[in-house]
């Protein structure tokens, strides 16, 4: 419902569906393709109304990045967003999720079964999306171009710096491993 409420009002959004183990692409746009690139997924294409497995996410995209506000606001309206989580992950992207499935409440999930207290978790995100669960963690720790995101969203700074000095070898050494690697 939400979908087709997207791609009736805005119909140049490009729409990618996320279910277990596949993600379809299934409208292409100039973003979209680009996210395909970056992320080396595998095209798997088809009408959004032809997948059959449960939809655990979907991702729109657009190239102007003055369109997500646009999209923010049609979701958020519709009658079913009460049982929606939304989430802009980037400048042209933007997530619907079941409510309560993000990162952040599934890493508070895992603990709680795993018995671990959550002053225990490590969360690293570089990414939008990962924001709750950096929140989350017991330490969170942002890197790449997220940390702007994090200081745009007014996360107290001591969520960034907490337990920072036993997360310093960690950082140096993926620094170096980055260097021979990337």
């Amino acid at each position: 419902e939400l979908v087709r409420t997207v791609d009736k009002e805005m119909p140049e959004m490009g729409i990618q569906y996320n279910v277990e183990g596949k993600t379809y692409f299934n409208k292409d746009n100039p973003a979209l393709v680009h996210f395909r690139e970056v992320t080396h997924l595998p095209y798997i294409g088809g009408h959004y109304e032809d997948v059959k497995e449960p939809v655990l996410k979907v991702l729109f995209a657009h190239h102007d990045e003055n369109q997500m506000p646009i999209i923010e606001k049609l979701l958020k309206s519709h009658p079913l967003s009460y049982k929606f989580d939304f989430i802009r992950s980037e400048k042209r992207l933007y997530e619907v999720l079941p409510k309560g499935t993000g990162k952040g409440p599934t890493l508070c999930a895992l603990a709680e079964l795993l018995n671990i207290d959550m002053n225990s978790t490590l969360a690293v995100g570089d990414y939008n999306n990962d924001i709750a669960m950096i929140k989350a963690a017991g330490l969170g720790v942002a890197v790449a171009f997220l940390l702007g995101s994090i200081l745009l969203s007014r996360i107290p700074l001591k969520l960034m710096l907490k337990g920072l000095k036993p997360v310093i070898p960690l950082l140096l050494f993926t620094a170096i491993i980055n260097l021979f690697y990337v």
